[in-house]
C-alpha cells in the first residue's frame, strides 16, 4: 500500500467513524491544538521525548 492509499484509508476510516459516533449521540472532544503538548510539559516530558515515546 503506497502512502497515498494509506492516507485515503485513514481519512475514510476517520470520516466514517466520526459519522457513526455522531449518529450514536457521542459528543466530540474539543481540545486546543496544543493541549497534548501542555499536558506533557506539566508531566515533565519534553516535546522530543513525547515524540519518541508516542511512536
Amino acid at each position: 500500500m503506497d502512502p497515498r492509499q494509506q492516507f485515503l484509508f485513514i481519512t475514510d476510516l476517520t470520516v466514517r467513524g466520526k459519522a457513526l459516533l455522531s449518529a450514536a449521540g457521542v459528543p466530540s472532544a474539543m481540545l486546543q491544538p496544543d493541549a497534548a503538548l501542555d499536558a506533557n510539559k506539566e508531566a515533565g516530558a519534553s516535546y522530543s521525548e513525547t515524540m519518541i515515546t508516542s511512536e
